[in-house]
């Protein structure tokens, strides 16, 4: 047997091995990994925060990680949690594989199953000893990399956005965000056939990684520039499928909105029925591509059965007929089931595109205005202004003459070229000191004369109080005494990522409206009370919205993109976004407001089924 099949040859083997009702197996098993993944997540989360709540602490925050991380209760739970998801994570994966393999063989499900079981256990078993390189695999390379065989436990694991965004603000950040992608997909084109030579040999973690290391050399360079521009060609597919489904749907919308609605409901059904069935389909087609590849670059254990031609008279169809096993379906029942599907989901689509509604979402400029003015400057603000921001954020940090100066980092680097620290150089140096960014000059702006300038435009502000380490004692009576010197005690909302910060601006003026900054957030059990909180939007999840006091507000950071601030805009609690996209968001927010009918619903519900 040749060493290479072309990919078409492959095809027409995987078409024939799958005949009915081994597809339909497969499927099953495909369905309930993604089950099996759901609760394991529930499951893991329920542990953790228990592991919390036995230490006394609310969640994983930034500002206890530090102490967590040397707790040895905690170290024993999230030890253990962090290698018993490595395990499942792996058997979820090994089992999808080891199905793929086996189902040329199998006569029943049930035997498919057993056979699926027998070699994912035995894939668990040669990763107890390399529970590092596990670990890094599944929760590393697999999800970062963006090619997984398989939804398993930690796949949806990502760069924060806000990680992202301050990395690209540097000079040559965008080049190494940009290795960084092309490295981690890389990485995972290499290493992509582990589990195949995992479930197809007897060979040991380490050696699987090595195999398919050597194995794909040349793959992973053929295959890494189209993995890069494919997000990019599905988001342009999408963005086209959704206006065309929308045209009828507005089209209708101008005669009845009732017609609208139900149209919008079977459409939505027929996108959800079809991006399962490709979803099934690229996973089915990976998974069997890296069994041949596998089986080809290696002596396997368990070989694949014989290919059964298509005029063979013992193609699995006929062999399933003649033994009575696999009898297929009739036609009608297909469709009838299918018309079932269809009308039953229809229905459930269309009570939710009724019941979506635009938030009064309120628009925070981040630092101003950061793609058209230097961030945190006085021509910042006053773009941010003039584009219709609702709040303008800025960060205020301390000087060593104790002054309030509009700044963000702890060091000049960044945007003055110099490694000199905030905490370091007295105001009057610090608002002499010229800031470079996007082609444009400014200076380090006082507290007070971003307040002044502020009350001037009437223009609200998100203040963010940061720490850098170094205050005097009483920086918050010095923020609170500048606040009231301007009288802008009830104008602005005030925030920090800083508890005891917080609790003693709260102390020095209980009328100030505080805010909780959470830049990440595990194991949820409690939240402190404030009267917002500004959460990354990797934190957000029904657990914390549930949480929060009923009349304290919700603002999400740092929404950069048009597909993330529509899907919060029909979020249930979601009063507003931070973003450094003023501009865009207030354009995006508007637009939804003029078109808030039955399409608009329905395109809202499509780009998120779609990822938009």
């Amino acid at each position: 047997m040749p060493t290479q099949r072309p990919l078409t040859r492959a095809l027409g083997e995987l078409r024939h091995r799958m005949a009915y009702p081994r597809i339909a197996w497969l499927f099953l098993i495909f369905l309930a990994i993604f089950a099996i993944t759901a609760l394991s997540l529930y499951a893991g989360q329920w542990i953790l925060r228990f592991a919390i709540h036995g230490i006394g602490a609310g969640a994983i925050v930034a500002s206890n990680v530090t102490g967590l991380l040397v707790d040895p209760w905690f170290i024993l739970v999230g030890g253990s949690l962090l290698l018993l998801g490595s395990a499942i994570a792996i058997f979820q994966v090994a089992f999808w594989v080891a199905a793929v393999h086996h189902a040329d063989d199998a006569h029943t499900l049930r035997e498919l199953i057993a056979c699926a079981y027998e070699g994912a256990l035995g894939v668990v078993e040669r990763s107890r000893a390399a529970k590092l390189l596990t670990i890094l695999y599944v929760f590393l390379v697999l999800p970062l990399g963006g090619l997984a065989m398989v939804r398993s436990v930690g796949v949806d694991i990502a760069v924060p956005e806000f990680v992202i965004s301050e990395l690209l603000k540097f000079n040559g950040g965008v080049i190494v965000y940009g290795a960084f992608l092309l490295a981690i997909t890389w990485v995972n084109l290499r290493l992509i056939l582990t589990v195949p030579y995992l479930v197809t040999s007897d060979v040991s973690f380490r050696g699987a990684l090595t195999r398919s290391w050597k194995r794909m050399k040349v793959c992973s360079l053929i295959l890494l520039l189209p993995m890069l521009f494919l997000p990019a060609l599905l988001s342009l597919l999408g963005s086209g499928l959704v206006n065309v489904l929308a045209w009828p749907v507005a089209g209708l919308e101008g005669f009845s909105s009732t017609g609208a609605l139900g149209l919008a409901g079977l459409l939505l059904a027929v996108v959800q029925i079809a991006a399962l069935a490709v979803t099934f389909a690229v996973a089915l087609l990976v998974a069997y591509l890296g069994i041949r590849a596998a089986w080809s670059g290696g002596a396997p254990v368990h070989e694949p059965s014989t290919v059964h031609e298509p005029d063979s008279a013992s193609s699995l169809a006929a062999e399933g007929l003649a033994s009575g096993r696999a009898r297929r379906p009739a036609p009608w029942m297909l469709v009838g089931g299918a018309v079932v599907v269809v009308v039953g989901l229809g229905a459930v689509n269309a009570q939710a595109v009724n019941n979506t509604a635009v938030n009064d979402v309120a628009v925070l400029a981040h630092r101003g205005v950061p793609h058209s003015e230097v961030e945190n400057s006085i021509a910042g603000l006053e773009h941010s202004a003039q584009v219709g921001a609702d709040y303008v954020e800025l960060d205020l940090l301390e000087s060593s003459d104790q002054k309030l100066v509009v700044f963000h980092d702890t060091t000049l680097r960044r945007l003055a070229g110099s490694s000199a620290r905030v905490a370091d150089l007295t105001a009057a140096d610090l608002t002499a000191t010229k800031i470079r960014q996007n082609g444009k000059t400014a200076t380090i702006p006082s507290f007070e004369e971003f307040l002044a300038r502020a009350q001037e435009l009437d223009q609200k502000l998100l203040i963010e109080v940061k720490t850098h380490g170094s205050e005097a004692p009483g920086f918050a009576g010095r923020f609170v005494a500048a606040l009231d010197k301007y009288g802008a005690n009830n104008d602005h909302l005030i925030q920090s990522s800083s508890l005891t910060l917080l609790n003693e601006i709260r102390d020095l003026d209980p009328a100030l409206k505080l805010g909780y900054v959470v830049p990440f957030a595990f194991g949820v059990t409690s939240v402190p009370e404030f009267d917002f909180y500004a959460v990354e939007q990797a934190v957000l999840s029904p657990r914390i919205m549930n949480l929060i006091p009923q009349d304290s507000r919700m603002f999400v950071w740092t929404v950069n993109d048009a597909r993330t601030l529509r899907n919060l805009t029909t979020t249930p609690g979601v009063d507003g976004v931070i973003t450094s996209e003023a501009q865009m968001a207030v354009t995006t927010l508007e637009n939804l407001r003029q078109r808030e009918g039955v399409s608009m619903k329905f395109e809202t519900q499509m780009r998120a089924l779609l990822g938009l």
